[in-house]
C-alpha cells in the first residue's frame, strides 16, 4: 500500500521494514551501499542517530548529516 509522502515504488522497501528488526550492537545493519538502496537521504538535526536507523531499515542510506550540539554529535559519529 502507498503511503502519503513516499515514492512510487518504496511500498516494497515498506512492507520489508516492518518484518526487519534493528539490532544496535550489530554495525551491518546500519550501512547500505547507495547502489543497492532504495532512495538517498540527509539527516539535518540528526541527534544521535535514530531517523538514520528508520530510513535505513526502509532501505536508504544516508549521504550526509549534521547535527550542532558536540555531545549529540560524538555519539553520532561513534555510532555511524
Amino acid at each position: 500500500a502507498w503511503a502519503p509522502g513516499m515514492r512510487v515504488g518504496a511500498a516494497e522497501a515498506l512492507g520489508a521494514a516492518r518484518s526487519t528488526s534493528i539490532d544496535a550492537t550489530d554495525a551491518s545493519t546500519h550501512t547500505t551501499a547507495s547502489s543497492e538502496a532504495a532512495f538517498t537521504f540527509v539527516e539535518l538535526f540528526a541527534g544521535i542517530g535514530g531517523f538514520r536507523l528508520a530510513l535505513e531499515a526502509l532501505g536508504g542510506h544516508c549521504v550526509f548529516a549534521s547535527e550542532i550540539e558536540s555531545g549529540a554529535r560524538e555519539t553520532y559519529e561513534a555510532n555511524f
